[in-house]
């Protein structure tokens, strides 16, 4: 019995001490803990993201080592509870590294300058992405230079600068031959193998004669990207349009070349009335399909025009029933107060006044709501589903065009989203004197600054489309790209990065 007694005490003891440290000190435990790792690491956080920021871990990889281990154990050693004492002489450790690097990157202040820009020409170049094992290499010998300097051999740390600088830039070069002209000559060689060299000699020969233009500018003078890029891309034209120029022969027996490009040629000039350049590397239907869809898009306009046109009547009609209805009511009013005394009929007067104003705002008001309704359902009833959307948030209508799309790598709008971009301008009329902004936006694939770049290039095409085509002040619009900055959906799926590949025109209205 003595034993029950004790054993039931026992456990009664214990239940009142976890409800005592669950309903009061355990959490406070659990906050000073948090509190405590903020004072110990947050600084140290910045100051490691700082240095890694800087290059330290290619300029003093030595020392930015040693701190990134030091740091790590500290860490560890106050995830298992040791002393806070035993934490600080780690993190004493790492300041150690810290000042190391510091006297380093001090030491060798200036002589990087040249090295880190070659290193950042090359992944703007996205060298990474076409000359992986030579970047590799060229940081591999700027890292060596790093540890030359660590040991203060200013000789050997020169020698391996100019080495790892000179990689850069062969790095550069081979990175912006690939991504330019590769493409080119697979096109070329495409070609080749349908035989187009002996069906359309002279769409081949332009296309090669263009390859090696393109090659001979990078050769002279690597900057000129633009320049040759233009050029390696009029060369995969011509070799696209070489190549169908022989299916054309082949299947329809055509002898030659000369009828085809009169053919095109009529084509061209019917496709630039309707406000476009045709390209002939893709299929003649598909031209001819663009055209009628011109066509159409235009019919369309003038028939959504003239819509619009009786919806505006209609609203105004619906505006002046309802205010004769609110007239006539507040003519009984005012009918029914005149048949009091003369301080009645003042007052009448007085309330007349207040109700014709009354009237006047809510009058005002309501024609405003509707017509603001009516131009934001007429813009949604533009686009099919899954073309765009059309959203309002707070006083700006945003055009998401989740359907326009763009080649890889590339800033170029494609002919078959010109009907798209004509309801967009529709769009825009609708509000002549807002403010328009064209957002970039990729996903979250690849580099985060190229990604920007690039977005920012598309935004710019839609922008300068706009432009051409209707009559806006230049200052009126505007073109932005916010890279993968501003995704809309997950990043983790196809789906997703679809969705956030994508432009969005903003209108400010009222």
């Amino acid at each position: 019995m003595k034993l029950c007694r004790k054993s039931a005490a026992s456990t009664l003891l214990t239940l009142l001490a976890l409800f005592f440290f669950a309903s009061g000190p355990l959490p406070r435990i659990y906050a000073q803990k948090a509190e405590l790792y903020d004072v110990l690491f947050g600084e140290k956080d910045k100051q490691l993201k700082s240095y890694k920021n800087g290059q330290a871990d290619l300029l003093s990889p030595g020392h930015y080592a040693r701190a990134v281990e030091s740091y790590a154990k500290a860490k560890e050693e106050f995830k298992k509870g040791k002393d806070t004492g035993e934490v600080r002489k780690r993190l004493a450790e790492v300041e150690a590294a810290f000042q190391q690097i510091d006297n380093t990157l001090w030491s060798g202040k200036g002589l990087f300058d040249e090295v880190l820009k070659a290193r950042e020409d090359a992944l703007n170049a996205r060298a990474p992405e076409f000359a992986l094992e030579d970047f590799n290499a060229a940081e591999e010998l700027l890292r060596s230079a790093g540890n030359a300097l660590e040991r203060a051999d200013q000789e050997l740390t020169r020698e391996r600068n100019n080495k790892a600088k000179a990689r850069f830039r062969e790095t550069e070069l081979n990175a912006i031959k690939k991504s330019i002209m590769t493409p080119a000559h697979e096109a070329l060689n495409a070609a080749l193998k349908a035989k187009a060299d002996k069906s359309a000699p002279k769409s081949y020969t332009k296309a090669k004669d263009l390859l090696i233009l393109a090659e001979e500018i990078l050769n002279s003078n690597r900057y000129a990207v633009a320049d040759a890029t233009a050029k390696a891309e009029e060369a995969i034209y011509q070799a696209q349009h070489a190549i169908k120029i022989t299916d054309l022969l082949q299947s329809r027996k055509f002898s030659q070349e000369e009828l085809v490009l009169l053919y095109e040629t009529g084509l061209a000039q019917v496709a630039k009335e309707l406000g476009y350049d045709a390209a002939f590397d893709q299929p003649i239907a598909d031209i001819i399909n663009t055209m009628a869809n011109s066509v159409r898009s235009l019919q369309e306009e003038n028939k959504q025009l003239e819509n619009d046109l009786q919806e505006k009547q209609e609203l105004l009609e619906k505006a002046q029933q309802a205010t004769d209805a609110e007239r006539a009511r507040a003519k009984k009013q005012i009918e029914a107060l005149a048949a009091r005394s003369e301080t009645d009929i003042a007052l009448a007067q007085q309330k007349e006044s207040a109700l014709q104003e009354e009237l006047a705002k809510k009058e005002a008001e309501l024609q405003r709501k509707q017509q603001r309704e009516a131009k934001i359902a007429k813009i949604r009833r533009m686009f099919l589903p899954e073309e765009a959307k059309v959203l309002l948030e707070e006083n700006q209508l945003i055009i998401r065009l989740m359907s326009l799309t763009f080649p890889i790598g590339k800033a170029i709008i494609q002919p078959e989203y010109f009907g798209l971009l004509s309801r967009v301008q529709r769009g825009i009329r609708e509000y002549p004197d807002a403010k328009i902004t064209i957002e970039g936006h990729t996903d979250s694939s690849g580099d985060e600054r190229y990604n920007e770049r690039l977005s920012t290039k598309r935004a710019e095409a839609v922008r300068a489309y706009i432009l051409s085509n209707m009559v806006l002040a230049t200052d009126q619009i505007d073109a932005v790209g916010y890279g993968e900055s501003r995704p809309v959906a997950n990043n983790d799926t196809e789906e997703g990065r679809a969705q956030n590949r994508r432009i969005d025109v903003l209108i400010t209205i009222d």
